[in-house]
């Protein structure tokens, strides 16, 4: 343990300083702001320091050991003077590069999710975009049908719901590179495919003269003939 602590010439001490003799296990050093109690507690923690080439520790049986000083110049060397960790301290090897570290990637993850945010507020913007142009083309579509259902009812059997109707739609414009035709050149199609049906119409006999022969030799025409 620490028997003395020598101290001068660094901040509040001048040429004379200090002498701190008889230290115990525990002591208590205790005094006004700025009259030196961080100064004391830095010279213990790196006696090397250039700062304190006039200061002087004298360990017991002189054998200087590590020690662990929790102190402001602690705080700031390896948490930055933080105060968005409240309630929490790290004695170990921690720096204020690890400190700087951390708090960069916790800003980018705060900006991966407000971009993560941003996007998904996009995309739902995009397909409810997407589901009001379908419904609307949907409730086009089915005015347009209806509009010419008397004539085209039967060429769109199994599609007479608008879902189904509108999906047709869609499909044939992208598959079908069928010549574009005006509407009544469809509708003469449509007539000609899905109009009445056709009747079949029975052969016509044969015409024999043998009735013919018959009512000539009749007495009828035998009393007119002369």
């Amino acid at each position: 343990m620490i028997e003395s602590i020598s101290i001068r010439k660094v901040t509040c001490f001048d040429e004379t300083g200090i002498q701190i003799n008889d230290l115990k296990k525990i002591n208590f050093i205790y005094g006004a702001n700025a009259s030196g109690k961080t100064t004391i507690s830095n010279l213990i923690a790196n006696p090397d320091d250039a700062n304190f080439q006039h200061c002087s520790l004298n360990w017991e049986h002189s054998q200087p050991i590590k020690a662990l000083v929790y102190n402001k110049h602690f705080r700031d060397s390896n948490f930055g003077g933080s105060s968005k960790l409240k309630g929490v301290f790290t004695l170990g090897e921690a720096t204020q590069k690890d400190i700087d570290f951390i708090e960069e990637k916790k800003n980018e993850l705060t900006k991966l999710k407000d971009e993560t945010n941003k996007q998904k507020e996009t995309l739902e913007k995009q397909q409810d975009t997407k589901t009001e142009k379908e419904n609307n083309f949907k409730e086009d579509s089915w005015k347009f049908y209806k509009k010419y259902e008397k004539d085209f009812k039967e060429a769109f059997k199994g599609f007479l719901q608008k879902e189904l109707f509108k999906n047709k739609l869609l499909s044939e414009s992208k598959t079908n590179n069928s010549e574009l035709l005006t509407i009544e050149k469809i509708k003469e199609k449509s007539e000609t495919i899905f109009g009445n049906a056709p009747v079949t119409i029975p052969h016509i006999p044969t015409i024999t003269f043998d009735k013919i022969n018959e009512i000539e030799k009749d007495e009828l025409w035998q009393r007119y003939k002369t």
